[in-house]
């Protein structure tokens, strides 16, 4: 069985759990300042439009951290074309990883 599906009872449920997941790992950063994922990416409907989703985790060292575009925004939209990841330790630019398509 699929971990995303746990505890979805209904059909419902488990048709809106459906979606595009994306995991990103970082270590060795300052640990001093609060780490910031900005993810970039453009769904199969949506053509050239450009949609941004934040996350912001508390300042370590290393850590993990997962982006979900998934729900209704999923089933309206469609999966998620290109794709562009930047990685952020306070200000500062640290990583950034993209997709093939990604212009």
């Amino acid at each position: 069985m699929n971990k995303r599906l746990f505890g979805a009872v209904s059909l419902e449920e488990r048709v809106l759990r459906r979606g595009n997941y994306y995991h990103i790992r970082w270590r060795r950063l300052s640990g001093t300042a609060p780490v910031q994922i900005l993810f970039e990416y453009r769904q199969a409907r949506t053509g050239a439009a450009v949609k941004k989703k934040v996350l912001t985790k508390e300042a370590s060292r290393k850590g993990s951290g997962e982006i979900v575009i998934g729900g209704r925004d999923y089933l309206r939209d469609g999966h998620v074309q290109s794709w562009r990841v930047r990685l952020f330790d306070g200000e500062k630019l640290v990583a950034t990883k993209q997709s093939y398509l990604w212009e």
